[in-house]
């Protein structure tokens, strides 16, 4: 959970990673290229109609002005203002120590857990049981089972009939 699938997140009731999870990001980017020089070396030339100063700010068709840049640059950074605010008000965190969980930091579930991004390190079958707690569901249905619980019905029945084979020739042989 990076970046914008974080932030997609904070609002749950609880957050639960996976151990070997990447968390964090929480930064905001704009980028482009600059294909000017490409774009004169193989005769191509743009041609733009646009009403209104920032329109074409952040183009890969040339580089962009100095007004450009910093109203991209305000752009970004009240992007990332917001996201922290967030984050701090959902995750229940000080915003003035954002540089410890934001700033772009990326964390291990361990440094997530730490810092206050996530409650919880675990697998699916923790947060199944969490869903369920927290729904008040007390044997609830899933659609899909996950990998182990199919192994674990697998590996039951094969020797569950493993066993029956067992007996069912000894009972033929008596």
């Amino acid at each position: 959970m990076a970046s914008g699938s974080y932030y997609a997140s904070i609002y749950a009731n609880k957050i639960i990673a996976n151990p070997g999870s990447i968390v964090g990001s929480i930064g905001v980017i704009m980028q482009s290229f600059n294909a000017e020089e490409l774009m004169r070396t193989i005769g191509v030339k743009t041609q733009t109609v646009k009403q209104g100063t920032y329109k074409e700010a952040g183009t890969p068709t040339r580089e962009w002005t100095t007004e450009e840049r910093t109203e991209l640059e305000r752009l970004t950074k009240d992007t990332y203002d917001l996201f922290v605010k967030d984050v701090a008000e959902a995750r229940g965190l000080d915003i003035g120590a954002s540089r410890t969980y934001a700033d772009a930091h990326i964390f291990s579930s361990q440094r997530a857990k730490d810092v206050g991004l996530i409650d919880e390190i675990g697998v699916k079958i923790t947060a199944k049981a969490q869903i369920a707690k927290l729904a008040n569901v007390e044997k609830p249905i899933w659609n899909k089972k996950d990998r182990l619980e199919t192994f674990l019905e697998e590996l039951s029945t094969n020797s569950i009939m493993k066993l029956q084979s067992y007996f069912y020739g000894l009972k033929a042989s008596l």
